[in-house]
């Protein structure tokens, strides 16, 4: 099977490839419908205010040692601070899980926060073999 004009790095795996089926993989344009999570409703937020608490601060301090990827913990907190003013929650986790602590992950670091608003607050950050999400 050789692809071309398709927008894959050479050599990347392709799954499930199926044959075109008119009745189920034709549409008319006046039916297509945009998803709730795509309209300019729910469109991405704009920079997000990110506070760190004081144990955050304390934790990320005492994982410095830890760090892979960074120069010191000030390096990675003005990282984990850019992650968290670009909101990096899907819209569906931002509509349907809005008042559940969030957790992502970055170098050896686990941050679990929580988003208010227009706000981003890191509640912890922990060694990552320690993390439970």
């Amino acid at each position: 099977l050789h692809l071309s004009g398709v927008d894959l790095i050479d050599g990347t795996p392709i799954f499930d490839i199926k044959p075109y089926v008119p009745i189920a993989d034709s549409f008319s344009p006046d039916v297509v419908r945009v998803p709730w999570w795509l309209r300019p409703e729910t469109a991405p937020v704009s920079d997000l205010e990110v506070e760190v608490s004081d144990d955050a601060r304390r934790e990320l301090a005492a994982l410095q040692p830890a760090l892979t990827f960074f120069r010191d913990s000030d390096h990675a907190l003005d990282t984990i601070r850019q992650v968290l003013q670009a909101d990096p929650r899907s819209v569906f986790w931002r509509h349907a899980h809005a008042d559940e602590k969030y957790g992502f992950s970055i170098d050896q670091l686990n941050v679990i926060c929580r988003f208010e608003g227009q706000r981003a607050i890191v509640l912890s950050v922990h060694h990552l073999a320690l993390s439970d999400r």
